[in-house]
């Protein structure tokens, strides 16, 4: 291994798929933190990214943006605790049913792009906890009230140091609001 440019570096093995993390900036101190998850199933005709969700438990750290290309999924995300993501991006999403879309208390995470996501009718919408820009903000709003049949259902995103929305975001809320939505900023 090589040394670590600074403590905390994130090293991704590209041929084994693991991850590294430096715990200082002695060249032994690198410890597995990952490995890339790459799933196979049989057969290989069954979309099983529509069958699972993602979820953590514990906190993530090292991770400064992820992406996740999945399309659907039945179960929803539920990420928490990301400690030092200041984007995620779900390029391709366009639905998460059943336990909807929840990432919160992600301290720095102030970027979200959903630009294809739709909200399932009652679903939670929830980034409680982060630090949401109020352009981060505006975009969750619009892509609710882009969804027709969201009609009941929660949108959070409460706490932490996010935005308040801005004036068109706030026009956004009170039409959510006024079709059977609750929503909560800060």
């Amino acid at each position: 291994m090589t040394t670590p440019d600074f403590v905390g570096q994130i090293w991704f093995d590209n041929v084994s798929g693991i991850i590294w993390q430096a715990k200082s900036l002695d060249a032994s101190s690198w410890i597995v933190i990952g490995k890339q998850l790459q799933v196979d199933w049989e057969p290989p005709g069954v979309n099983l990214g529509e069958q699972v969700g993602f979820f953590n438990e514990n906190p993530v750290t090292g991770v400064t943006s992820a992406s996740f290309k999945v399309k659907t999924t039945s179960e929803g995300f539920r990420l928490q605790q990301w400690m030092d993501t200041t984007k995620i991006s779900f390029p391709n999403l366009t639905t998460a049913h059943i336990n909807g879309m929840q990432i919160y208390n992600c301290p720095v995470l102030s970027s979200i792009e959903l630009p294809q996501f739709l909200p399932t009718n009652g679903a939670l919408v929830g980034f409680p906890g982060n630090a949401l820009s109020v352009a981060a903000v505006d975009h969750v709003l619009a892509r609710c009230l882009a969804s027709a049949g969201f009609v009941t259902g929660t949108v959070d995103m409460t706490g932490g140091t996010s935005k308040h929305p801005s004036r068109a975001g706030d026009i956004i809320r009170n039409a959510l609001i006024a079709r059977g939505v609750s929503v909560f900023v800060n």
